[in-house]
């Protein structure tokens, strides 16, 4: 079933004002929201019931992935805080307040180019695309992390718990993933990032910012460089560390960020949006 996420982690009033904005449907039971392949018009956050995530298998019989509900988004993709940083530059009329979640803002010693880990990482995602659910979850439980703070890598299963949401969680979205975005992010950050400059788009971004900041200890993937690039060019940026916390941020701790972005949040002034 659901568990926490940063949106079921924030006040009620808050949501009621964000989500206000947004064009409620209604389903009718065992209605298809999208399929795969279907074209991306937004994600959807679901206030009443269940969604069923399933996915084809053989002899047609229907595999089921996932079970959400209340408060949970669907349909969202996350491919990188650069692509938030373009659209908040060239289209600042649609972003009213950026947040950037420990990711990394400059195309020098990109994250994805760390060979120890990150590229190690993504290499083996993309061999696990579209495999069994079960397989994939065996395999990121003995996928070897990276830990700072004691300059050693060990198994996932070691240094999250077996008991992480993460390992089904992320079995189930690679399950689903088309090799070929994993295959863009290892092709490195200049052909994925084509047309990023944040020395030009950066000055550009005239909402207010944060900057989430990983600790360096736990693996962050904004680093100190990029803060200060950042806090140089950006008309309005604030900046936040969250200790003890790595890259991930909202999935191990949701309701702590949830609480470190609130005052960022409530500052936010939401245009009234005409449907």
């Amino acid at each position: 079933m659901t568990h926490d996420t940063p949106f079921s982690a924030l006040p009620a009033d808050f949501m009621a004002t964000l989500f206000g904005q947004a064009r409620t449907i209604t389903l009718a039971r065992n209605q298809t929201l999208f399929r795969a392949g279907d074209p991306c018009d937004g994600c959807y956050r679901i206030v009443e019931g269940l969604l069923k995530v399933t996915a084809g298998a053989p002899a047609s019989r229907e595999r089921i992935l996932a079970i959400r509900g209340p408060a949970a988004l669907v349909g969202e993709l996350s491919l990188g805080g650069e692509v938030a940083v373009m659209l908040a530059a060239e289209r600042p009329q649609l972003i009213a307040a950026l947040i950037v979640g420990d990711a990394p803002l400059s195309i020098k010693h990109h994250l994805t180019e760390e060979p120890a880990e990150h590229r190690a990482q993504n290499v083996l995602w993309q061999t696990l695309c579209g495999r069994p659910v079960d397989e994939i979850e065996a395999a990121i439980r003995r996928m070897p992390i990276y830990v700072p703070s004691e300059n050693v890598a060990r198994p996932a299963s070691e240094v999250l718990g077996n008991e992480s949401p993460f390992f089904p969680h992320q079995a189930v979205s690679l399950h689903q993933l088309d090799p070929d975005m994993l295959a863009a992010v290892n092709a490195g950050p200049l052909p994925m990032l084509d047309g990023y400059e944040p020395e030009t788009l950066l000055p550009a971004i005239t909402c207010p910012v944060l900057l989430l900041q990983a600790d360096p200890m736990q693996g962050s993937a904004l680093s100190d460089a990029d803060v200060t690039l950042a806090l140089n060019l950006l008309p309005n940026a604030t900046l936040l560390r969250l200790a003890g916390l790595g890259h991930p941020l909202h999935g191990p701790q949701p309701k702590r960020v949830a609480g470190a972005i609130m005052p960022f949040l409530s500052s936010v002034r939401l245009p009234k949006c005409n449907h």
